[in-house]
Parts: structure tokens; C-alpha cells; sequence
């Protein structure tokens, strides 16, 4: 039996060895195999989004692509090079034409559906077609290992992708953005409402598409200072990635500094500026709408553009911004959503895209200081602040001049004040003038060596007939530094102030702000009537203005502030005030409430004083209230879907901070509220302590894709403000 056994185990390791052989065989040629299949499908889905890419640049007609041969050429050109960077083989030994047997690319339809014959063979790319996209097939043929042994030398993996490019859709998303924005108006008279490539157009203009005060620059992160715009302009890396459907902050006025300038004159250039080089071909965003007004101006955003920055003005009346068109940016994101302006691609079906909205609470809270009764004199510190610039001079209609006017009326409040009681007062003026290095003006270039300062007359004294004596002897000359004058108003305020009184400035003045904190004159000469027409070269003098005054109302200094006659900045003289309130809680705001005033003749400047100095004898009711801004932790924020009437809520942690996650594309409105020491804080307000939204909502678009939607700053005051 043993002798017939001899020779099994040869038969039984050679069955067993081609087993084995087939096993790696299967192992180790199928993951080649697999491997090679993922390389032909990344390469094919690079090819088709490249395709894409150069279908979105194609010219269009009546909403539909229009493209020549040579537009079909480029298409093609685009796919096989991207396709074969990747790996697809050339076939025929010259890998730069338009020849390789691995690669077959087709137009589609909307649904997908292919259209005519593989290119180029189109004669271009026919509108009649309603071409959206394309679809690459590829073939790479590869040799095996192991495989041989059973008579399979080479095999091939085969891919296809579709790189839609619908002529409806906008770009996704964007990086690496100049920071300004272009509004679809500036293109309203372009065939379709699109720009033309290699056409110059005003990518801002002054006046023009624009928002009062605003100058189309961005901030991204709601920080619109002029040290915030130089270094966004410098790195273009700071802005982020943005998406359409998002709203981006913007940043009040022109801003002309000497930084921003030195910043666009290297992009005109393209120069290294800085250790950065500056290429003049920028991506910004385009919008069709804005929300808000002054620094909470946001843009929507429905595309985004190539530029060449190829100029710029900033003097006289006219400010702009120009740039040579090049072409819509398409980006890797999902499409984000319809619009006519640009294009984009995507590789296959979306999918369910969500995104979270994030934002911050903010209180314009209110606080008292109990202890008081209108029975009881609180005394005052109070700090005249009084305009004697060149204008003052000027003669009402009835022939006193402004100052003598105001001087008048400063006497009679005096007459109110109770020093036996406590009340001191004193008195700044501006200008004051002295002489320094020579600067040049921001507006017009005058080359000057004059500075221009508020000066404190007189410090807090209970001798009134000191400052009433001062206050006859005032001269007008010189500009309007009113930031300096509230600077050193405040400090001498906070510096001399006591425990129980009462702090309060009265800021009169006739003209515009235009001297900065550092006394340099803007150049600007005022009289520009209310201030409607003020160039954007005197905006830093006003802004610096409304942070002094900020600063003390932060301090909890009551501020009055006066117009007089018609050669003011509203808007300026009033963010100075305090905020009004309704004190006797019957539901409006009375004239006895009101911190800013308007003086159209020497007997309303007068009224006006009379009127403050009855307030101040009884500043106890007025005396215990001030605001401060605070995080809103607590506050409720109700988010409501527009599109389908769905309603979140969700309650603001440290800092104020809210987030609502997974949420659908579409339009929503934000509301919240807080209660705060009995107080029902649920108005909506446009800043801190500004007017309240009109309406009293925070409305935001999300967009496609994943990522987060910056909702505005929500800011929210009371109503309910009723003395104890």
C-alpha cells in the first residue's frame, strides 16, 4: 500500500502551488488593479472639473454657451492636458496636441445627456445645444504581474466623470479675496448683464452703486479701520474663504490713507511690496444687495470676478477704482445656487450640504445708580465745550454773530448752576492754534504747519463768575478739532471727578470736524451743509470724533450736544449725544428727553441752553442712568426659516456668542431678546446706542456647501426705560 502511495504529496504541492500562484494572482494584480482604477478616476475628475473650468469662460447668448472651435479646442486642450498630468498615457508620442485614443470628451445637456460628437468635431460649442457641462472618458491599459501566468498580460481601467458648468450658476467660494466689493449694477448695460473680458470697468465708484458713506471696502471681520483695510490689502491670505449666499461686512468711507495708496500702487505695478508680491489680477466679490447702513453694511454675495487693477482716484468729488475685466472665478465648492453673473463646475450630484450660522450678542445695556430723589440737588461737574472756529463769526439773520449768540446762551446757563449745591463747572474751546513741522493735508495737499488743538480754559471750578469772565473774552478763529476738544473735556472730567456727582459735557459747534486728534487740518474747509457732501478725505477726523465721544459716554458722562445753524455734520454731532431715552416711560421720546439739538436761530440757541440748564438742576432722574455695551450671555436668538417657516432657537453663551448648526441653504432671519435687572432688552439697533432696524430683524442667506455663515452682530437696546 505503500508503494502505491509514493508520489501524492509532488501532486498535492503542485495543485497547491497553482492555487497559491492564482490567489496572488487575484491579490496582488486585483489591488493593482484597483489602485490603477483610482488613479484613472482622480485623473478623469481633474480632466472634467479642468474642462469645466474653460466651458464657464466660454462667451454666452441669451443665457446659453456660444463658443467658436477655437473655444472647443481650448475645452479640449484643457481636459487632455490635466488628464494626462495625472496619469492617462499619451498614445501617440506627442503629449502637447489634441490626439490621445485614452481620452473621449463630450458635451451634456442640464440632465447630463451627452450632445453631438466627441470633440472637436462640433464646429465650436452651439447654443442650440444648451450645453452645461461636459462628460471625459478615459482608458489606461497596464500590465499585470502574477496574472501572465494564466494568460492575462495587460488590463485596463476605464473612468468618466461629468464636469458640470451651467451657465446659471454662480462660483462657490472664494479665497485669497481683495478686499472691496462690485455691485451687478456696474454691469447692467453689458449683452446679458455680464461683463465683457478685457473691458475696463469702475469697480467702485463714488456716488455710483454705492451706500452713503460707504466706498465698497471690506473688513471680514467687522473690524473696519484703516490699519484693519492696509493689512488686508498687504496679504490677501486674511480674507478667508467666502461663499456664495454669505454677507460680508463693510467699512464706512473712502479710507485714503497714504498706507492704502502704497498698497495699490504696488498692485497697478505688480511689485513686491513689503516681502509680498502684489499681482494686479484680483478675485473679488460681486453682490447684488447690501443690509444694514454704516458699519453694519453687509454685502450679498453672488459671485466672484477676476480683475486687473489698472487705476484709481481718490481727489476731488469723484473717487473710483478701476480694473480690467479677465473672467468669472469657478471654484471646487458645489454650485451656490442660481444667478445669471458667472460659473462654476462640480463632479457629481450634490450632496446634502449644511452649514452652521454664527454670531454675537451685544447689549446696550442700561444701569442706575440707586439712592437718589428729585427732592434731593445731586450735583454736577459739567464741562462746556465750545466751538470758536472761523465760522462762528458768521451773522445770524437777525445780525448777531454766532458766537456772541452762544456766548450769550452760555451765560444764562451758568445762571442755572448751583454752586453753594455742589455744581462746578468748566470750559474748553477750540481751536488752539500753534505751529510744528510742516505735514501735507490729506484732502487737496495744502502743505501747512499750523495744528489745531482743544484747550482747556478753565478746569472744574464752583466759581462761576471765573469762567463767566473767560467765556465773554472768546475770539473765533482756525478749524474744528471738535475730537480733541471731547478728549480733553473727558479727561478733565474722569481726572477731577467726585463720588455722587454727576458728570456732563455740552458740545456746541457750527462746522464739520476736520482737524484730526493730532491737530493736522484735513484740507477740507467745510460748509458742506449738514454734511451731506463730506469728502471722504475728512473721514477720520469724524470718526475720531464719535470715539471720544464714545469713550466718555462709556465712562458714564452725560453728553448735549448742539448744531448750530446749517453748516454742521448731522450725523456726526449726533453720535456724539447720548442716547435718549424714555425716562417717563410714556411710550416716546419728549423734547425734555432729548440730548441732541438744533439751533436754526440765536433764540433756539438760547432755548436750547435754558432747556439743558432746567435739566441739570434736577440731573438726578437723568444722572443715575447710563449704558454701557456689554456681551449679551443669556440673550435668546430665535432663527426663523423664510423658506420653510421652521423656527430654532438656541440662548447665547460667553461672550455672546450663538451658533446654530446643520442648517439648510436658504433665507433666514435672526431676532433676539434679554432681560437684564427687570429690563426687556428686544429692539434691534443698528450699532450700539444707534436707530432702531427697520425691520426689527438680522436677515442672512445661506448659501451651498459646508462651512459657516457669518450672521451680523446683533445689537439690542430697550424701550421700557422708566425712571425709579
Amino acid at each position: 500500500m505503500r508503494r502505491h502511495e509514493r508520489g501524492q504529496s509532488l501532486l498535492i504541492m503542485g495543485v497547491a502551488m497553482a492555487a497559491l500562484l492564482a490567489l496572488m494572482a487575484l491579490v496582488i494584480d486585483a489591488g493593482n488593479g484597483y489602485v490603477q482604477r483610482r488613479i484613472v478616476q482622480n485623473a478623469t475628475d481633474a480632466a472634467a472639473l479642468a474642462g469645466g473650468v474653460e466651458l464657464a469662460m466660454t462667451p454666452k447668448v441669451n443665457g446659453r454657451y456660444a463658443g467658436s472651435p477655437a473655444d472647443e479646442r481650448r475645452i479640449l486642450e484643457a481636459v487632455i492636458r490635466v488628464a494626462q498630468e495625472n496619469g492617462i498615457p499619451d498614445t501617440n508620442g506627442n503629449p502637447d496636441d489634441l490626439i490621445n485614443d485614452n481620452i473621449t470628451v463630450y458635451f451634456v445637456g442640464p440632465g447630463g445627456e451627452r450632445l453631438g460628437r466627441p470633440l472637436p468635431q462640433n464646429r465650436g460649442v452651439p447654443p442650440q445645444w444648451e450645453v452645461a457641462g461636459i462628460e471625459v472618458e478615459t482608458d489606461k491599459e497596464f500590465g499585470t504581474y502574477f496574472a501572465r501566468l494564466v494568460g492575462l498580460d495587460r488590463m485596463t481601467a476605464a473612468a468618466s466623470a461629468q464636469g458640470l458648468a451651467n451657465p446659471n450658476w454662480c462660483p462657490g467660494s472664494g479665497d485669497n479675496l481683495f478686499p472691496i466689493a462690485i455691485s451687478t449694477a456696474t454691469f447692467a448695460g453689458d449683452p446679458g448683464g455680464q461683463p465683457v473680458p478685457g473691458q475696463t470697468y469702475r469697480i467702485w465708484e463714488k456716488g455710483r452703486n454705492s451706500s452713503y458713506g460707504n466706498f465698497g471696502w471690506l473688513s471680514w471681520n467687522n473690524d473696519p479701520s484703516n490699519t484693519t483695510l492696509v493689512a488686508n490689502l498687504h496679504d490677501l491670505r486674511r480674507s478667508g474663504t467666502w461663499r456664495v449666499g454669505d454677507l460680508v461686512p463693510g467699512a464706512t468711507g473712502v479710507q485714503v490713507s497714504r498706507g492704502v495708496r502704497n498698497e495699490l500702487d504696488a498692485y497697478i505695478a505688480g511689485r513686491l511690496h513689503n516681502g509680498i508680491e502684489h499681482d494686479p489680477s484680483v478675485v473679488v466679490p460681486v453682490y447684488d444687495y447690501t443690509v444694514g447702513q454704516g458699519n453694519n453694511l453687509r454685502y450679498h454675495i453672488v459671485g466672484f470676478a477676476k480683475f486687473r487693477i489698472t487705476d484709481y482716484k481718490f481727489r476731488g468729488r469723484s473717487k473710483w477704482i478701476e480694473g480690467t475685466f479677465e473672467r468669472f472665478v469657478a471654484s471646487d465648492a458645489e454650485p451656490g445656487g442660481e444667478c445669471y453673473l458667472g460659473s462654476t463646475v462640480k463632479l457629481r450630484e450634490p450632496k446634502d450640504q449644511t452649514r452652521s450660522i454664527v454670531g454675537t450678542v451685544h447689549i446696550n445695556e442700561v444701569f442706575f445708580t440707586p439712592g437718589y430723589s428729585s427732592s434731593v440737588h445731586v450735583p454736577v461737574d459739567v464741562m462746556l465745550v465750545m466751538d470758536i472756529s472761523g465760522s462762528m463769526r458768521a451773522r445770524w439773520s437777525g445780525g448777531s454773530s454766532k458766537l456772541q449768540s452762544a456766548k450769550d446762551a452760555l451765560l444764562r446757563f451758568n445762571s442755572y448752576l448751583q454752586p453753594d449745591k455742589g455744581d462746578r463747572v468748566g470750559l474748553t474751546t477750540y481751536p488752539y492754534i500753534t505751529r510744528g513741522r510742516r505735514y501735507r493735508t490729506v484732502c487737496r495737499g495744502y502743505r501747512l504747519r499750523s495744528y489745531y488743538f482743544g484747550q482747556v480754559r478753565s478746569p472744574l471750578t464752583n466759581n462761576v463768575a471765573y469762567v463767566n469772565n473767560i467765556i465773554n473774552g472768546l475770539r473765533a478763529n482756525g478749524g474744528t478739532p471738535i475730537a480733541h476738544a471731547l478728549q480733553q473735556a473727558r479727561e478733565q472730567l474722569l481726572n477731577d471727578l467726585r463720588p455722587g456727582a454727576v458728570p456732563v459735557i455740552i458740545l456746541a459747534s457750527d462746522g464739520i470736524a476736520n482737524i484730526t486728534i493730532d491737530g493736522k487740518w484735513t484740507g477740507f474747509g467745510g460748509g458742506a451743509g449738514q454734511g451731506q457732501n463730506t469728502p471722504p478725505c475728512n473721514n477720520q477726523a469724524e470718526q475720531q470724533t464719535i470715539d471720544q465721544a464714545n469713550l466718555a459716554k462709556e465712562a458714564g458722562i452725560i453728553i448735549f450736544s448742539i448744531a448750530i445753524g446749517d453748516g454742521f455734520n448731522m450725523d456726526v454731532l449726533q453720535a456724539t449725544a447720548s442716547p435718549d431715552f424714555d425716562l417717563n416711560g410714556n411710550g416716546r421720546i419728549d423734547p425734555n428727553e432729548r440730548h441732541f439739538f438744533v439751533a436754526r436761530s440765536d433764540a433756539d440757541l438760547d432755548a436750547i441752553y435754558e432747556q439743558i440748564g432746567n435739566r441739570v438742576r434736577n440731573i438726578a432722574q437723568e444722572g443715575k442712568i447710563r449704558t454701557q455695551e456689554t456681551a449679551g450671555e443669556g440673550a435668546v436668538v430665535r432663527l426663523y426659516n423664510v423658506n420653510t417657516g421652521s423656527v430654532r432657537t438656541t440662548v447665547a453663551g460667553p461672550g455672546g456668542a450663538f451658533a446654530f448648526e446643520d442648517i439648510e441653504p436658504g433665507t433666514y432671519r435672526i431676532t433676539a431678546w434679554a432681560t437684564r435687572n427687570g429690563l426687556t432688552y428686544d429692539i434691534l439697533t443698528d450699532g450700539n446706542g444707534g436707530p432702531p432696524l427697520n425691520p426689527q430683524y438680522v436677515e442672512i442667506q445661506v448659501g451651498q456647501g459646508t462651512g459657516t455663515t457669518d450672521a451680523a452682530v446683533i445689537y439690542l437696546s430697550t424701550d421700557d426705560i422708566v425712571a425709579p
